[in-house]
């Protein structure tokens, strides 16, 4: 992400993740914002609707864990608007698995349930017809993701495995 320079001259300057965050979540735990490092992704994926992404590198993932279950408390008002999403209307998913008997007890008070998804752990908000809504999960124990569906991790965890394509000399 770039912001704009008063001199048109010049190219946009880069914002570094702390800056991005620090403007456009400003209720971000300071602890959080200080284990955010290096380069950080902005992007959409377009699967049966647009889908934001955040993609991030973190420099210890004890204290970034800690800090997301510290922001869950206004993450998703922090990434509003950009990372809404508004699922097509269905029927409500079974009653049986939404019921309060089937939900682990909460030992943070946020919106935020621990699901497995696409084989990872992931804390996430659903609607109340099953829908994810908004989710994160550590890739690795230093890359995080916020997105708002399961197709984008799906399609992160593709792109991230792929192995990068590389000219080779005469090509």
């Amino acid at each position: 992400v770039a912001e704009e320079s008063t001199d048109p001259n010049l190219p946009p300057k880069e914002l570094s993740v702390q800056e991005l965050l620090g403007t456009l979540a400003p209720q971000m735990p300071a602890a959080m914002l200080r284990v955010l490092n290096g380069p950080y992704l902005v992007g959409v994926h377009s699967y049966d609707e647009n889908q934001p992404f955040l993609l991030m590198q973190v420099d210890s993932y004890e204290t970034a864990y800690a800090g997301m279950l510290e922001w869950e408390r206004t993450l998703q008002a922090d990434l509003s608007p950009l990372f809404v999403r508004t699922p097509s209307p269905r029927l409500p998913a079974e009653t049986a698995s939404t019921t309060a008997s089937s939900t682990p007890p909460q030992f943070i008070p946020t919106n935020f349930v621990d699901k497995v998804v696409e084989n990872r752990d992931v804390r996430l908000i659903a609607s109340p017809a099953g829908d994810i809504l908004l989710l994160w999960t550590f890739l690795g124990r230093n890359t995080l993701l916020i997105t708002t569906n399961e197709y984008t991790l799906r399609e992160v965890l593709s792109r991230l495995k792929a192995a990068p394509v590389v000219p080779t000399p005469g090509q």
